[in-house]
């Protein structure tokens, strides 16, 4: 999501069309009955679970975790991890960047084969690594894992964007493929991949000198129309199908893309336009694939304030969208995760508080459960 002024700037005029056209922020459309207030976590409301997170802290995205029972929440402003244990219903902070200069965290997901959170830095150029290991538990103030290293990777180089001044690109989602690791960037028309296994890389230089493979979209990817290119996001939710298919959403043009890949090359770029929602275009965010032989996939429709579950055909070259997802708690949701059989979401409140131009330090954030199968 947006953490430039000049991100801010394009979204002020297309909020405006979403309110011209959509339903008020938080107007329950499918007979959520929570009565907002002072709430721990994680709290169940009907069909819903909420978890508070700190004031300020700005829930970026969330991913799942190792087991059934775990969330990790990454937050931008906070430059800080969240572990929320769903199976005692407690939330810990197992890291945060404490630097002078924090790095921003924009997307983030779990790799259960090397149990790392991989967080994209925003604005940074920088995708960085956190390597986790079991923690203490022996309070009940001890999370149930521990950081035991950290290592970035410079994925875009040259000079670094600043608040304030123009940015020619911003690393949004990322997702875990087989070998590599995908990252969107979504003021370029470009993916791009790294090596999954960074053992062989490893030095104490900093970031690691890894080989980043740039992945162009070419011109189907491109803005048009309401897109406002070149100020809005291009390439924003990302996930791999298998190891030649990836599926990218769109936030500019409102639509999800097939990616077919051979090996690291892009053979082919295929749009998958999605339906209006609610009378306007979806503002499509970060989604998750179902799996487990399923082609759904849970798309966050972020100034749409809803989530919508999409079913592909076969081949992914089309979707529709089988059911919306929009209780009254629903603030801009950002990335989706499944987890504990629940559709998870980030609130981000960016229509509520802009934290690179207002003051947040006293905005709510929470993560938000719904159970999909009451609600479709």
């Amino acid at each position: 999501m947006y953490v430039t002024a000049l991100r801010v700037l394009t979204c002020v005029a297309v909020v405006a069309a979403v309110w011209a056209g959509q339903p008020a922020l938080d107007a329950a459309d499918i007979g959520s009955a929570l009565v907002k207030s002072h709430i721990h976590l994680p709290v169940r409301r009907g069909s819903e679970w909420i978890v508070q997170l700190p004031k300020g802290s700005h829930a970026a995205s969330i991913t799942d975790g190792p087991t059934s029972s775990d969330l990790f929440v990454c937050t931008l402003v906070k430059s800080a991890v969240y572990h929320v244990d769903l199976a005692t219903n407690s939330t810990h902070m197992i890291y945060q960047d404490t630097s002078s200069d924090p790095l921003p965290i924009n997307g983030c997901t779990f790799d259960k084969k090397h149990s790392a959170i991989w967080a994209s830095g925003s604005i940074s150029g920088v995708a960085r690594v956190i390597y986790l290991q079991p923690g203490i538990t022996s309070s009940a103030s001890s999370s149930s894992y521990a950081v035991k290293d950290v290592v970035d990777v410079q994925v875009v180089k040259g000079e670094r964007c600043r608040p304030m001044q123009p940015c020619s690109y911003l690393l949004n989602e990322i997702a875990v493929g087989d070998s590599h690791v995908f990252i969107t960037d979504s003021f370029r028309p470009q993916l791009y991949a790294l090596p999954r296994d960074l053992a062989a890389y490893y030095s104490q230089q900093q970031p690691l000198p890894v080989p980043v493979v740039s992945l162009p979209l070419g011109p189907a990817f491109q803005c048009v129309g309401p897109c406002m290119a070149p100020l809005s996001e291009k390439g924003n939710g990302v996930a791999v199908v298998d190891n030649s298919t990836l599926l990218l959403s769109h936030w500019g043009r409102g639509s999800m893309f097939r990616v077919a890949l051979d090996g690291l090359a892009v053979k082919s770029v295929t749009e998958v336009q999605l339906p209006n929602v609610n009378g306007g275009k979806v503002w499509a965010d970060g989604f998750s694939m179902v799996g487990g032989g399923s082609r759904s996939a849970f798309l966050g429709n972020n100034f749409g304030s809803n989530v919508l579950r999409l079913d592909f055909s076969q081949d992914y070259s089309s979707a529709t969208v089988g059911c919306v997802i929009q209780p009254a708690i629903y603030s801009v949701p950002t990335r989706v995760a499944l987890q504990a059989g629940l559709v998870w979401v980030a609130n981000s409140h960016y229509l509520r508080c802009v934290p690179t131009l207002m003051d947040c330090s006293k905005q709510t954030y929470e993560v938000v459960g719904v159970n999909a199968s009451l609600a479709c």
